[in-house]
This record gives structure tokens, C-alpha cells and sequence, in this order.
């Protein structure tokens, strides 16, 4: 991740933004860890979460984490701060789609060796992510989750964040029924969907590049060997052609190593990006909640006050002798049949809507803060996400450059070696 320096009040360098963990602490995901327990029947793995001062002047803390805390503390941020764009964990256990440059494919077994270590390197990514969040940063459960090694589930569970994630996100498919859209979170929905399709695709390109990489790499190694094999039945030309041999077994290895490399520093970094896009679209489903919950409570205020103003102006016509025949509607037919109310119990009626109207403005009031409230700060975090993601990618397609021209530049260098020997012969 890159970030651009700054300064905080005091005009301290600031490497992240003001507030983020980050500029005071290291944190990182040093190891991973097979363990296997008396309770559960099969093994598991935990990963080593290390954070320290950035001055170094306090203790360090080290601590094991298993997949399903950091699980855990995902949720629980998701539950709390519904207005953030959270960063995506890296897969529980691989699928069928991922790459992998020098095996094509990731074997199906959670406990695959590279599958784990680039779990790991994702971990790591998930908590720099969080640690340079300004808001998050500041989370007690959070870091918490960096130094408390005893009790810190039961902390998160002392939270409620489950009856609050439930209670405020039940109406998802509310969204289709709102009257008054918010065109910004439309436009946010359809850049994520754009976005979305944009890195497939581009991963898919990748992917069809990497196999006829492999293909390549594959091919020098057997000319290599058939190089080898040549030199050993002949007699003026062997030396010559058993160092071409060599220069490409050493073209398709090195090769490999850099593909290998560029698995991490692009196509994972990328399929990053892939995973935000449902956290961006996550939000916009919580604004189209918050706008849904509005409209009903507009709704209900004014059904409310149109009852209250109905019976108060029954009431004077009554009081004022004026009173008009209603027409044939449900209620003038259950007047005729059960016989009218009261003027005291009309009053109360009233009364009681009075008090109901009141409580529908004051709800609507809250409705409408906590809406206006949770716009103004997704909007906020979007645009940070968006500027960090500017950022990312630069980066990403930089790596992936300075990946090409090095490939290419050994590709070169090997091909003139071979040259010479092949000159030669």
C-alpha cells in the first residue's frame, strides 16, 4: 500500500492518514502455524499477529490468531461502522478459479503449503488495511484484537454487534421499493459494477497470458534437455551445445521465480480490488435501507396527521352543528351499525393520534438524522477508498511493468548468451 506523507497539528511527519495505527505501531503476520487439538477432530491453522511501537521504545506483542477470529473481527467492524468501506479477507480455502503461475491452479487442499503462505501475506494485508484506517484505528476491539490474547472474544461478544447487525440490516430487499433513489449511491453501484467487471475481465486476460507463459517456460526447459542429451554424442560441438542447454534451463527457472513473484504482487493485489467492489456495494444496499426506513416514516406521519385532522374537523362540524351526511364509506356504515362515538370518546381519539403524530415526527427526525448522518460519512470513507485505490493501482501496474522488463531484460540476456555459443558451432 502506498501512502502520501503529511503532517498532523504538531507538524509531525505522518507516513498514513492523521489518526491511523499505523504511524505509531508496526503490525504484521509474521508466520503460519499447523496445530491440531484435542477437541476438534482436524487440524487447523494459526497465524502469528505481531504488532510494536514504531519507536521502539514499548514491548512488542505477539500473538496466534486462527482464520475465524480474524472472521470475527470482520463482522463485527461490518456491524459497527456500516458506513466504511472494509477490506476483504483472502479466501477461507482456495478455488477452482485462482491462478497460480507455476502450477496453474492451487491443489484443492486447505493445507497446500503456497496456498496457506498467500493466506498469510492476505491476513497481513487485511490489518494494515484496518491500522491505517483513521476511524477504525481508533476501535478498542480492534486492537484489542493486536494485544489481548485472553478474552478477547468475549469483549467482541460483550459488543451486541450480532443484535445490532440484525436489527438494522433485516430489509435488504427493501431497496427495491424506494420512491426517492439517491442518484450518488446509484452512481456508486454501477461504478462497483463496473469495477467488478472490469477486473475480471482483466484477470481473465491474465490468465490466458500466464498459461502461455507456463507453455514458454515448459518449452526452454526441453530444449535444455534436448540440448543436454545432443552434446553427449557429439564430439567437436558438445561443449557448445551443452551450455546452450544450461542457459535455458536457467531462462525457464528464473522465469518461473518472477511469474511466481508477479503472482503476489499483481494478480492477488488485483483480486483485492475484486472483493472491495462487494464491500462498495454493501453500502449502497445500507443507504437504500436507510432511505427505505425514511419513506415509511414520511409515510406514517402522514397518514397519522391526516387521521388527526379528519377527526378534529368532525369534531367542530359536530360542535358547530354543521355536520354534513358522509356518504356511503366504511365508516358511516359502521356508524349505522354500532352507532357513533361519543363526543368524549372522540376527544380522546383525539388526544391519543395527537400523541401518536408527535411520536411519528420524532421518529422521522431520528430516521432522518441517522440517514443524513450515514450519507455524509459513506461518502466520506468512498472517497477515501477511491484515493486510496488511485494509489493501489499505480502501484499494482508499476510492480507488474518493472515484472515485464525484468523477465524480458533476463529473456535477452540469456538469448545473447546462447548466441554465442550457438556462433560457436
Amino acid at each position: 500500500m502506498a501512502f502520501r506523507k503529511n503532517t498532523d497539528s504538531d507538524g509531525k511527519k505522518l507516513y498514513f492518514p492523521e489518526g491511523a495505527l499505523l504511524n505509531q505501531m508496526e503490525v504484521a503476520v509474521v508466520e503460519s502455524e499447523r496445530r491440531k487439538s484435542d477437541i476438534l477432530k482436524e487440524p487447523f491453522i494459526v497465524y502469528l499477529v505481531e504488532s510494536r511501537a514504531v519507536d521502539g521504545l514499548e514491548p512488542g506483542c505477539t500473538l496466534w490468531r486462527r482464520y475465524s477470529e480474524f472472521e470475527t473481527l470482520r463482522n463485527y467492524l461490518m456491524a459497527i461502522y456500516p458506513f466504511i468501506v472494509l477490506p476483504p479477507l483472502p479466501e477461507k480455502r482456495p478455488l477452482p478459479f485462482q491462478i497460480n503461475v507455476a502450477k496453474f491452479q492451487l491443489a484443492a487442499d486447505k493445507f497446500d503449503p503456497d496456498f496457506i503462505e498467500r493466506r498469510r501475506q492476505g491476513l497481513e494485508c487485511f490489518l494494515l488495511r484496518l491500522a491505517s484506517h483513521p476511524v477504525i484505528s481508533q476501535d478498542v476491539i480492534f486492537r484489542g484484537f493486536l494485544n489481548q490474547e485472553v478474552g478477547w472474544k468475549e469483549s467482541v461478544a460483550e459488543t451486541n454487534w450480532q443484535q445490532k447487525s440484525d436489527s438494522r440490516f433485516k430489509s435488504i430487499s427493501a431497496s427495491m421499493s424506494i420512491k426517492k433513489p439517491d442518484q450518488r449511491f446509484d452512481d456508486i453501484r454501477s461504478y462497483s459494477e463496473s469495477l467488478f467487471s472490469n477486473i475480471t475481465s482483466l484477470l481473465k486476460i491474465q490468465q490466458k497470458i500466464s498459461a502461455r507463459q507456463q507453455t514458454i517456460l515448459k518449452q526452454h526447459i526441453e530444449f535444455g534437455k534436448l540440448f543436454s542429451e545432443w552434446s553427449a554424442i557429439e564430439t567437436e560441438i558438445g561443449d557448445s551445445l551443452q551450455q546452450a542447454g544450461h542457459q535455458m534451463d536457467r531462462l525457464g527457472s528464473q522465469s518461473e521465480s518472477i511469474y511466481n513473484d508477479e503472482q503476489v504482487a499483481y494478480i492477488d493485489q488485483l483480486k483485492e480490488y475484486l472483493y472491495f467492489t462487494e464491500s462498495l456495494r454493501a453500502i449502497v444496499r445500507k443507504q437504500y435501507l436507510k432511505q427505505f426506513e425514511l419513506e415509511r416514516a414520511e409515510e406514517a406521519l402522514a397518514a397519522k396527521s391526516k387521521q388527526k385532522e379528519e377527526l378534529a374537523k368532525e369534531i367542530n362540524a359536530t360542535q358547530n352543528g354543521t355536520e354534513a351526511p358522509s356518504g356511503f364509506t366504511f365508516k358511516s356504515v359502521s356508524n349505522m351499525l354500532f352507532g357513533q362515538d361519543s363526543m368524549e370518546v372522540r376527544q380522546e381519539k383525539l388526544l391519543l393520534l395527537e400523541e401518536q403524530v408527535k411520536e411519528a415526527e420524532e421518529n422521522l427526525r431520528m430516521v432522518t438524522e441517522e440517514a443524513e448522518v450515514f450519507v455524509e460519512k459513506s461518502l466520506k470513507d468512498i472517497d477515501r477508498f477511491k484515493k486510496q485505490k488511485v494509489r493501489d493501482i499505480n502501484e499494482i501496474m508499476e510492480n507488474y511493468v518493472k515484472t515485464q522488463f525484468k523477465v524480458n531484460k533476463l529473456g535477452l540476456q540469456q538469448w545473447q548468451s546462447m548466441k554465442e555459443y550457438f556462433m560457436q558451432i
